[in-house]
């Protein structure tokens, strides 16, 4: 933590100095985020546990420290994205690790694993590529199939075939492994925003028309998926989780109404989970 925080210091400072560097942010952006730290710090305060709210655990690293080094990670970020080279190069870095991520993932679920001898009995058939769980494998490639998607409609509107065709491919490797890691969380957020996106964006009866063949498809190809329970559909539609989930959310309820007006701080859940 003290060296990331030292480099985003001297990163901070470097770019200060620099004469081209402007640090132009929308205040809601701020205010926002202003609101977000706010509330750690005001968690922190009236925690159970103050030094471990800020600092965090050496295994998890969720204190208030950690989210204080995010902020900054992120004001620098979007200070530099005004810049259309720091853009391409940031997108080409998601891509090309996601591109890396996915090809190992699809090819861990068809038993092709360099690391991993045997079938991946232990995750239940999920992949997990490099992430080390497919929760964790399913939310990183959420980013890279964003990416390829923008691509892919901004191709659409300069119509450059090239452009469509290698994010029509991106996309499916993507979206295979996601789909390999049975993350339904990730499936349903893209499931969403998607079609939030095509209600909200797309107005011609054609792309209308282009929006409801492809949901039909994706429909049918899902019907077919849970009727013929093939590639892990059985685990997909299961009910695997939502017990223990129902579990959690039951024994929260009672903690949550002993810290209602500031939480039990950061980093505290496994000490006042043990009281239910």
């Amino acid at each position: 933590l003290i060296f990331i925080g030292g480099a985003l210091f001297y990163t901070a400072v470097s770019l200060f100095k620099n004469r081209e560097f402007s640090l132009k942010i929308n205040r809601t952006i701020l205010l926002i985020l202003g609101l977000w730290l706010g509330s750690f710090a005001i968690s922190t305060i009236f925690s159970i546990a103050p030094t471990e709210s800020f600092w965090g655990l050496y295994k998890r690293l969720q204190g208030t420290f950690t989210y204080l080094l995010y902020a900054a990670n992120f004001l620098i970020c979007l200070s530099l994205f005004h810049k259309d080279k720091f853009k391409k190069a940031f997108l080409a870095v998601v891509l090309f690790s996601g591109v890396l991520t996915a090809i190992y993932a699809v090819s861990q679920r068809f038993g092709f694993d360099p690391f991993i001898k045997g079938p991946i009995d232990i995750l239940a058939g999920r992949s997990i590529a490099t992430m080390g769980s497919p929760v964790s494998l399913g939310q990183f490639l959420i980013f890279p199939w964003f990416v390829s998607f923008v691509l892919f409609i901004d191709g659409c509107k300069k119509r450059s075939y090239k452009s469509i065709t290698l994010q029509l491919l991106l996309l499916v490797l993507f979206s295979s492994a996601v789909y390999f890691s049975l993350n339904r969380a990730s499936l349903l957020g893209i499931a969403v925003a998607v079609a939030i996106w095509a209600v909200t964006k797309i107005k011609t009866k054609r792309a209308n028309w282009i929006t409801a063949c492809a949901l039909v498809i994706l429909t049918i190809g899902g019907l077919w998926l849970y009727s013929s329970q093939k590639f892990g559909a059985s685990k997909l539609f299961s009910g695997r989780s939502l017990g223990s989930i129902a579990v959690l959310w039951e024994s929260a309820l009672p903690l949550i109404s002993e810290h209602l007006l500031f939480g039990s701080g950061p980093e505290t859940t496994y000490q006042t989970i043990q009281k239910t």
